[in-house]
């Protein structure tokens, strides 16, 4: 109970406007868990795979490409992943499970990357993922794994400091926002009961889609100007004018 309530504070601290529905967060805030680009994703399963920590990246793959919460990350069983068949009859892989709070029955379709990721790490607890001790995952620990992990490959310059795992699963939502996903397909893939969230997702999404479109268009005038003129786009067509 205490450790819940210290829980909610510090989050609380860290964004106040986490949980204030019609509260509106300052211009200047930052942003309290951003997104995670690609790149950093990759070096950070990788490093977890080098260094004999492969719980840690199957954490870090179900995050990213599952867009779970931290808790189902930590509780969510080995033999949720079941087989089933797509709409083709076509056999693949499936994520089959009961949330750990309110105990609501989840079933949708396993990722390729994240069943690649899971196909190339071993088993080794009852749950998908695990920690250094092949043992189930605490939440706070989780945290501080994925924290030091962070810090250590930030001092190397290959990913940014500050990187959360919740900001694994917000690249999740922005990536199904970029890919055309409806308000409700993102909230059933991300579990989400509200869809305040899918139009935070879709809003950064539509933001990146302005910004290529923007510089697309740059890029066309640069290549427009870096052409060679040919005299009839100069103005010249017969020789000189008036005999000048």
């Amino acid at each position: 109970m205490l450790w819940s309530r210290l829980s909610r504070m510090t989050a609380f601290a860290k964004d106040p406007f986490l949980k204030a529905e019609k509260l509106e967060r300052p211009h200047g805030a930052g942003e309290p868990h951003p997104t995670w680009a690609d790149y950093e994703l990759e070096a950070a399963i990788e490093d977890a795979i080098a260094s004999n920590h492969p719980g840690l990246a199957r954490a870090l793959a179900l995050a990213r490409w599952g867009g779970f919460r931290r808790g189902t990350i930590c509780a969510i069983p080995l033999n949720a992943r079941v087989w089933g068949f797509d709409a083709a009859q076509q056999r693949h892989r499936r994520l089959s499970w009961i949330t750990e709070k309110r105990r609501v029955a989840r079933d949708k379709p396993e990722d390729s990357r994240l069943t690649q990721l899971l196909d190339r790490t071993p088993n080794r607890a009852t749950t998908i993922a695990y920690n250094a001790d092949a043992g189930v995952w605490k939440e706070r620990q989780l945290s501080q794994a994925v924290e030091r992990l962070v810090e250590r490959l930030a001092k190397k310059s290959i990913m940014r400091s500050g990187l959360t795992l919740h900001g694994l699963r917000h690249a999740r939502g922005v990536e199904l926002a970029m890919a055309g996903a409806s308000d409700a397909e993102i909230m059933a893939q991300i579990e989400h009961a509200k869809d305040k969230a899918a139009k935070i997702y879709r809003r950064q999404a539509e933001r990146r889609g302005l910004a290529d479109n923007g510089q697309s268009k740059i890029d066309n005038i640069i290549d427009l100007r870096a052409k060679p003129r040919t005299k009839v786009e100069f103005g010249i067509v017969n020789g000189p004018v008036n005999g000048l």
